[in-house]
């Protein structure tokens, strides 16, 4: 190559570098690259399921207790707006401050005077007092206030039908992750 050794030995260096592999060292780097994913799959920690479900169901307790704290704070807003004006003002003037997915329903002389959702079955949230309420369309929690003004919130949801659209489940604002049931 030339005069000088140290070239000869650096060229000889990089074109082993260059040189493709021998048919040997690709399956071995294969099997290498196997063993070390198998062994790494064995001995690498995984979540506990009861643990993951206590932490899931207390998320979901504690996004329930919120919620409930809220429709508190509303049905006695609403309570109050009704007391001073009469239920008519809630159709010019709509609760604020709802968590998204609540029901506001208002009943005077025995009738329902304002609604701002379809009730599922007036006659039993009428008469119902504060705490859960389960209903055919699912379980509610509810809060009574005043002479009959009601909050509702649909906690767990179960459709009449359901497909691959349509299926029982929490609330969306909850985050209950999929698979958890009531």
């Amino acid at each position: 190559m030339g005069d000088n050794p140290e070239e000869d030995d650096r060229a000889c260096t990089l074109a082993r570098l260059l040189r493709p592999p021998s048919d040997m060292r690709i399956p071995l780097m294969l099997l290498l690259a196997g063993s070390l994913g198998i062994t790494l799959a064995l001995i690498w920690p995984r979540p506990d399921p009861d643990r993951a479900l206590e932490q899931a169901v207390a998320e979901v307790q504690a996004g329930v207790t919120t919620l409930d704290h809220q429709l508190e704070a509303v049905v006695d807003e609403v309570a109050e707006q009704v007391a001073i004006r009469g239920a008519g003002s809630l159709w010019q003037e709509p609760p604020t401050d709802m968590p998204a997915g609540a029901m506001v329903l208002v009943w005077q002389q025995g009738e329902l005077a304002y609604w701002d959702r379809s009730p599922v079955d007036a006659g039993r949230i009428d008469t119902a007092s504060n705490g859960p309420l389960i209903l055919r369309d699912g379980m509610h929690l509810h809060h009574r206030a005043g002479d009959g003004v009601h909050v509702l919130f649909r906690v767990w949801s179960r459709p009449p039908i359901e497909n691959r659209f349509l299926h029982s489940g929490f609330a969306p604002v909850l985050n209950a992750p999929e698979g958890l049931v009531a």
